[in-house]
């Protein structure tokens, strides 16, 4: 009976045996299964550490603090059961993706004033802690100023908002190079330059041979010179990435000149009143008077100032008529001048000038426009005053008045053939010195008597 229930109960502590076993090897199932999802995570978070580090030498990178972020935003999402989509940012920069942006830009723009549009630009950027990296001015001809600013790449899209606003804009082209395999590849051959160099000043210390010496001189002399051409290049490119550079080009807007036109309407009467307008034709008794009276008329788009009235034939000025409407000074657009003056007739002559078989009085009105200073608009225009011839026989003065007028037509018909002939009266004057010579010559020979023979 013992040996019976001896029996029994060995089965049940090889029962309690296989569980315990077989807890123990669950146990260290979910040991080794714990281990195994933490140890990803501790590679992950060096990784991005390392990628912080690394990116911490280059303008523009994110600090390590912020390189971490996309981690603690997915551990995050992931405790509190929300969508990890959400957690995404809907617009990437330079400083969210951890690359090296190189940002430029140009841009045109047309000012009225080129000064003070370029004082306005640098103000705009000087006031986002920007600089004036360079500056060109050209003054001759059409004014034009280059201006080259240098920004943060987080004030970039400020910067040429403001620069675009201060005149009409022409061009603008922006780009965004991408360098950061450029600078990972300059920063792996400065390390290995470095290493070289390092390397060749240990062999130069220990060389004994004087030509081996020289050797390693010369390679430690390309090697050094090659490493700080590496580490200009990538401080180059560092400097690119660390500022915005913007170029500003501004130049001056072509003037639209206003159309400009003058008119001018002349008339002859007696008095002021019957003058304006008056008439084209006068007809006035050899001793008595008439008044001339000129309209000139702004009738461009453009104001007129500068404004001149002559007449060649009377020798008048503007000075020599009285304002009845209007100013000398400046014509506005649709508005005019009115000036009249007195004409003395004496003796059917009017300032010296026969009128008894008509007068004929020239007018010229000029101006300058506002718009255009250096240019001139005119009009010109003519009357005919008449004197009545109450004498028959024509007086003295008619006399000398017709012959001065014949004399100095027939001296201008004189004058004109004269300079029609001269160039070729030495000619002329040549045939004639040689026929007088060769006729002297002539009766020196008949007069000489014959020689005696003997």
């Amino acid at each position: 009976m013992a040996a019976q229930t001896a029996t029994r109960a060995h089965p049940r502590r090889y029962a309690i045996a296989i569980l315990i076993v077989f807890a123990l090897i669950l146990a260290a199932c979910g040991s080794s299964g714990s281990s195994s999802s933490s140890a990803p995570t501790a590679a992950f978070a060096s990784a991005t550490t390392t990628a912080a580090a690394q990116s911490a030498d280059v303008g523009a990178r994110i600090p390590a603090e912020a390189a971490n972020q996309p981690a603690d935003r997915g551990t995050a999402t992931a405790d509190s059961g929300d969508t990890p989509g959400l957690a995404v940012p809907t617009a990437l920069t330079p400083t969210d993706i951890g690359r090296d942006i190189v940002f430029t830009a140009t841009i045109d723009v047309e000012v009225t004033d080129v000064a003070a549009a370029a004082a306005e630009a640098r103000d705009a950027v000087l006031a986002l802690g920007g600089i004036v990296f360079g500056e060109s001015t050209t003054t001759s001809g059409s004014p034009r100023t280059v201006l080259t600013f240098k920004v943060q790449p987080a004030d970039f899209d400020k910067a040429l908002a403001s620069i675009a606003r201060i005149g009409d804009l022409v061009d603008q082209q922006v780009s965004a190079d991408d360098v950061t395999y450029r600078i990972v590849d300059l920063q792996s051959r400065v390390t290995t330059a470095e290493a070289s160099v390092a390397r060749l000043r240990k062999l130069l210390d220990q060389a004994g041979d004087i030509n081996a010496l020289a050797n390693l001189e010369n390679q430690l002399l390309n090697r050094e010179t090659l490493l700080e051409q590496l580490r200009g290049q990538l401080r180059t490119v560092q400097d690119q990435v660390a500022l915005a550079t913007i170029t500003l080009t501004i130049t001056q807007a072509a003037t639209v000149i206003p159309p400009a036109a003058i008119d001018i309407i002349a008339g002859l009467g007696i008095g002021a009143i019957d003058a304006c307008p008056g008439s084209l034709d006068l007809t006035v008794d050899r001793n008595s008077s008439a008044t001339l009276c000129v309209e000139i008329d702004n009738v461009g788009e453009s104001p007129l100032t500068a404004i001149r009235l002559e007449s060649g034939s009377l020798r008048l000025r503007l000075t020599d008529f009285t304002v009845v409407e209007g100013s000398v000074e400046r014509l506005d657009p649709g508005e005019r001048l009115v000036a009249t003056t007195d004409l003395a007739v004496e003796d059917g002559r009017v300032r010296r000038r026969g009128a008894v078989g008509g007068l004929s009085i020239d007018l010229l009105a000029s101006a300058e426009p506002v718009a255009a200073p250096r240019s001139t608009v005119n009009a010109s225009t003519n009357v005919t005053l008449v004197a009545r011839n109450d004498n028959p026989l024509p007086g003295f003065g008619d006399s000398f008045s017709a012959g001065a007028s014949m004399l100095g037509f027939v001296a201008g018909i004189a004058l004109i053939v004269f300079g029609g002939l001269l160039p070729f009266l030495p000619f002329p004057a040549l045939l004639v010195v040689i026929l007088w010579w060769w006729h002297r010559r002539r009766r020196t020979w008949v007069e000489e008597p014959p020689a005696e023979e003997f």
